[in-house]
């Protein structure tokens, strides 16, 4: 089989040969021609010698002068001829030469455009696609911006309701409802609350400069509101202004002494301090002998002053002898002191004679826990949750079991330590876990509390441990039960409503 490429070389070839055989023609011709004039001119002069008589005479100067001319122009014109056949075929090789060059050109183009293409489409692909993420980014900035003006704009409207609000108060239970209620809304962020904070405190402007009134225990509630968000400064202002309406009402001058020295408002709590002391304290109630206590403990530690807390101690006890807050009392006050023994002493005591020790038993199970005295500390965090039944609980319940856990857990380990059989472990496990979990459920954070959980879980055995985890999700399931019955319980009744 012949390849095209083979054929391509024998059709050069031939076409090579046939020019040159031309060529050789064409020469072959023009030699004809000039022997042919010669031939003419041989003959002519032939014709004339024949005619004429007498010879011609003819030198061989004069021969040459006629036959050289013509044989001259005869060879000037074939080797012309030749020159310019010669040329055209340069020029139809240079024609040939540069449409191969061009064809071939053409053909690496092609093949480079075939190579570049498919990065070249690639890179169009980026970016576009960057181009397109840009676009997207201005589109959510412009978005967030927007959010953000429509949000201000909410917030503004809202501030300017509750400034109509706050404006229209007209007395100080009032306002220490109004206040309250606002403090209580944690769904505002950080602007609104800003905002929101500036009115109400605005507002305790106005009882504090007496714009609205109110009884005694209005003025005690509203310093005390404001107490717990760590206002101490104008709730020391709130108070002082209470006095001044209501002399020495007990309940005023306690605050007003207590949050004039959170305040740092030292002349005030000499004022407070002298006032009280002039006061019988057959008269006094918990929060007069606190305050009182506590102003006087974040003194100097001096003999006098302790001496004077003590005191006052033995009549807290006496005119309020189940108030668990004076064992308390004097608990800190002994450990301030150094007196450590006589600081333990109070709080046994207060296990002894008192119903309900939530504070108190929960310090002491923390001086058994740090002692190693395990069981007693589990005893008495025990003792202090159930005193949590209390109307107004004294301590944090989620602290309770958190420290009962601590204690469990390190009895627990303890007994791992001493070699006792893991088997008969399980119960105590599973009740330290359960403190865990009950702590965090009433709020109470500490570290590391999904490490200990997970250190406890590993000791139990795997079906066990299995069980647990079911146990959690089932318990996970029916509070999102509850939920959703309340939710559409509430959409309901909306729906009634309409």
């Amino acid at each position: 089989m012949i390849s095209k490429k083979n054929t391509k070389a024998t059709v050069k070839d031939d076409v090579s040969e046939n020019k040159t055989f031309k060529s050789h023609a064409t020469l072959a011709m023009a030699l004809t021609a000039t022997f042919a004039v010669l031939a003419l001119f041989v003959a002519t002069f032939i014709l004339l010698q024949l005619k004429f008589k007498e010879p011609l005479e003819i030198t061989l100067s004069d021969w040459l002068k006629m036959v050289l001319p013509i044989v001259g122009g005869a060879i000037v014109s074939i080797f012309a001829f030749l020159g310019v056949d010669r040329l055209k075929n340069f020029d139809e090789r240079q024609d040939r030469l540069a449409k191969e060059l061009r064809n071939d050109l053409y053909t690496q183009v092609d093949n480079a455009v075939k190579l570049v293409q498919p990065r070249l489409n690639e890179t169009y692909q980026e970016w576009e696609t960057a181009l397109q993420g840009k676009l997207s980014e201005y589109d959510k900035s412009f978005s967030l911006v927007a959010e953000r003006i429509d949000k201000y704009d909410r917030i503004i409207g809202s501030v300017e309701k509750l400034e109509e609000v706050s404006d229209a108060i007209g007395n100080v239970e009032e306002a220490h409802k109004f206040i309250a209620e606002q403090f209580s809304n944690t769904s505002a962020n950080t602007a609104e609350r800003s905002q929101r904070t500036r009115v109400l405190l605005a507002l305790v402007d106005r009882v504090k400069h007496g714009d609205i009134k109110g009884d005694s225990s209005d003025y005690h509630n509203l310093a005390s509101e404001l107490a717990n968000q760590n206002y101490f400064e104008f709730a020391s202002d709130v108070t002082r202004k209470g006095l001044e309406l209501f002399g020495d009402n007990i309940d005023l001058l306690s605050d007003f002494t207590y949050y004039s020295h959170k305040s740092g408002h030292t002349d005030d709590v000499k004022i407070g301090i002298s006032r009280l002391e002039k006061i019988e304290r057959n008269i006094w109630n918990w929060r007069a002998f606190t305050f009182y206590i506590d102003v006087l403990n974040d003194g100097e530690a001096t003999k006098e002053n302790r001496d004077k807390v003590l005191q006052c101690v033995k009549d807290y006890k006496r005119v309020l002898p189940d108030e668990e807050r004076a064992y308390m009392a004097e608990y800190e006050t002994f450990k301030k002191y150094g007196e450590l023994d006589s600081a333990e002493s109070a709080l046994v005591v207060a296990e002894e004679c008192l119903a309900m020790t939530a504070q108190c038993s929960l310090a002491l199970s923390k001086i058994y826990h740090m002692r190693g005295d395990y069981e007693k500390a589990i005893n008495s965090a025990t003792r202090a949750i159930l005193s949590q039944a209390e109307t107004q609980p004294s301590s944090n319940t989620g602290a309770a079991f958190a420290h009962r856990g601590f204690s469990k857990d390190a009895k627990i380990h303890k007994s791992v330590l001493d070699g006792v059989n893991i088997d008969t472990q399980y119960s105590a496990i599973q009740s330290a876990i359960n403190d865990y979990k009950m702590a965090v459920r009433f709020g109470y954070s500490f570290r590391n509390v999904d490490a200990r959980i997970k250190i406890l879980q590993e000791l139990l055995p795997a079906e066990m441990r299995e069980k647990m985890q079911y146990s959690d999700l089932e318990e996970r399931i029916s509070k999102l039960e509850f939920t959703l019955a309340l939710l559409l319980k509430k959409l309901s009744s909306d729906d009634d409503d309409e």
